[in-house]
């Protein structure tokens, strides 16, 4: 299964060592000990997370560089040991185990309920606090895994809800929901749409439901088509099933806005729909320079720059800004980890990481209230539109 230990570079899923790999308590003091801080991610650096979790180790990395540049945490160096769980759920404990067993103090898992859950349940056996960047379900942190487990992703529904006030102000009242039933996440997105639609004094026009891995979307497609009155459809997936359900909705003749998650992210799926108009997605910022935020635009550039392309995925964001949060709540509690970390991570209000403010707090481990920034693509190309903020406070007790 590989580890690789770096303090400062390194490619995901390599099976070289280096690196410290002496062992340290997660809860040691700062000032204890110079050892480095190490900090273990445990993802799919191959398979099909891949795409999500390359990208924001990646980033990752470039923010334990910058802090280390800066002295590292009370004079400590922060160090990162990878191990790549294959984007197969089954394997992630044991790879949790393997950084576990390397003493570190700190675990970043992958973009995923699914897929991060079991490496964090390993890391809080051991009292190791565990952070996923990008994990949209509310069912990632105290209440779905322990008191030890935090997400920094853009709740799912916060996505949905964001798509209903979206659409209410944009005069679109006649909702048509596609819901993939393949994931958590997409369910919880799908669930956050149908509450807030529902508290805006509107009804669904229809719903349908779906698995990414169904041969043919066409009965779906044939009753959409057949209901009357819809004005716009939204759909909750991720390519490629979503790019092949656009495409036999556009070649049905219906031509109907659609707004979509964060999974559309990036142009690689775009090639099967050429030439789209009418789409929009949730997203953590744009990759075409026209980002609202121009710390956003700044580091995709430097990401560009030392990776030689564009990133897939506006989820990088939450890669360096998990790091962010590390060192604030590693500065204001003087520990490197376990407990006594989860608790000042609790008490962060609007901290101001690179994806924008953020909140934890004692009883929820995610931030429900993040503005959702809404991307469109017509004619083919894809441009910031606007961000939303969700006015009416989601029920997310319901939604556990």
């Amino acid at each position: 299964m590989g580890v690789v230990a770096c303090g400062s570079s390194g490619e995901g899923g390599s099976t070289s060592t280096s690196g410290s790999s002496s062992s340290t308590s997660s809860s040691t003091s700062q000032g204890a000990s110079k050892e480095p801080i190490k900090i273990g991610i445990v993802k799919g650096f191959t398979g099909y997370m891949s795409a999500w979790d390359k990208p924001t180790s990646i980033a990752e990395e470039m923010a334990v560089e910058d802090q280390n540049k800066k002295g590292g945490v009370d004079g400590r160096e922060l160090q990162v040991v990878k191990v790549d769980m294959h984007s197969e759920p089954v394997e992630a404990t044991q790879a949790a185990q393997e950084v576990l067993s390397q003493g570190i103090d700190f675990m970043i898992t992958s973009c995923d309920f699914e897929n991060g859950a079991p490496a964090a349940i390993a890391a809080q056996e051991k009292e190791v606090v565990a952070m996923s960047d990008c994990a949209g379900s509310p069912r990632f942190g105290k209440q779905g895994i322990g008191p030890l487990a935090f997400t920094m992703g853009m709740l799912g529904p916060t996505e949905g809800a964001a798509w209903a006030q979206w659409a209410v102000e944009g005069g679109l009242e006649h909702a048509y929901l596609l819901e993939d039933t393949t994931l958590d996440y997409f369910t919880q997105v799908a669930a956050g749409f149908e509450q807030e639609w529902s508290k805006l004094g509107q009804k669904l026009v229809g719903k349908d439901t779906f698995e990414d891995e169904d041969p043919s979307f066409s009965a779906q497609v044939n009753r959409l088509r057949t209901t009357p009155g819809v004005d716009f459809i939204a759909l909750a997936t991720t390519p490629p099933a979503g790019a092949s359900m656009i495409k036999q909705i556009r070649a049905a003749g219906i031509n109907l806005p659609i707004i979509s998650d964060q999974a559309f992210d990036g142009e690689e799926w775009e090639q099967a729909v050429p030439n789209l108009s009418e789409f929009f997605f949730s997203s953590y910022g744009s990759l075409t320079g026209d980002d609202p935020n121009p710390e956003e635009n700044e580091f995709v550039k430097r990401y560009e720059k030392r990776t030689g392309e564009q990133p897939g995925k506006s989820s990088l964001v939450t890669g360096y800004s998990v790091i962010q949060a590390y060192v604030w709540a590693a500065e204001k509690c003087n520990c490197t980890g376990g407990p006594k970390l989860a608790e000042a991570l609790e008490t962060m209000t609007n901290a101001p990481l690179l994806m924008g403010d953020t909140t934890f707090t004692s009883e929820y481990h995610f931030d429900p209230e993040r503005p959702v920034k809404i991307m469109q693509i017509q004619d083919g190309k894809t441009t910031y539109l606007e961000t939303v903020k969700v006015k009416k406070p989601l029920d997310i007790g319901s939604l556990l």
